[in-house]
């Protein structure tokens, strides 16, 4: 958590950026301090998974593929039965990763899918 006062900025800068490339290095980033700095990140979890499911929709195949990896690093906070408003989040996020099965792209189908299958387990745990 000692990181997150220096990452957190260079993220947020990052994800506002138009570079497809920088916002995938941000997403990077976000998945990597997933489960070392989770309870720095809670209070910033519903925002930055906003974020996360609207990049599912980007134009960029390798960042929406990297946004599926990241959600699914993020599924213990997703699926905790004490998260506020955890059903609506998880809806949410299992309507986005079920819309990128069908993406165009073998490598984001396959990203969710993945995704898909870390929260069915975290679900089932």
């Amino acid at each position: 958590t000692d990181v997150l006062p220096v990452l957190l900025p260079l993220v947020q800068h990052k994800l506002q950026s138009d570079n497809w490339h920088a916002q995938e290095s941000a997403v990077l980033a976000l998945g990597v301090v997933a489960h070392g700095c989770l309870q720095g990140l809670v209070q910033f979890l519903p925002d930055v998974l906003g974020l996360l499911l609207r990049l599912l929709g980007a134009s960029q195949p390798l960042l929406r593929s990297i946004s599926c990896w990241c959600v699914s690093r993020y599924s213990h906070w997703i699926c905790n039965e004490q998260n506020p408003n955890g059903e609506e989040i998880l809806r949410r996020v299992y309507a986005s990763l079920l819309q990128r099965l069908l993406d165009g792209n073998k490598h984001v189908q396959e990203a969710a899918n993945g995704a898909l299958a870390t929260l069915l387990m975290e679900t089932n745990s």
